[in-house]
């Protein structure tokens, strides 16, 4: 595939780079973010914030976390303790639909 620059004030089409997708997954997991409240909103529609509370309150840390934080990150410690119950993908689904939120 072929895109348009410009370099020196001059038009220059080049061959693009391909489009690496696990590389571009893995930065939005690096920088995604919501709040506690987008995020407790979603669980609840979806049927699921009693049982991510459940998981919080397994694990101290992991609870004060979720009661106390500001911003939900994607790639917390906390969100990796979800990763036994829900897939990388209905994570990723979760950040998303929250952030819309």
């Amino acid at each position: 595939m072929k895109h348009l620059t410009w370099e020196g004030g001059a038009k220059v089409i080049r061959e693009a780079a391909p489009f690496d997708v696990a590389a571009a997954l893995a930065a939005w997991r690096g920088r995604a973010s919501c709040s506690p409240a987008q995020m407790r909103l979603h669980l609840h529609r979806i049927g699921e914030l009693s049982a991510v509370q459940a998981i919080a309150d397994a694990d101290p840390e992991a609870s004060i976390v979720w009661e106390y934080a500001t911003r939900i990150d994607r790639a917390s410690p906390f969100i990796e303790a979800l990763k036994g119950d829900y897939t990388d993908e209905q994570i990723d689904d979760m950040f998303r639909a929250a952030a819309a939120i």
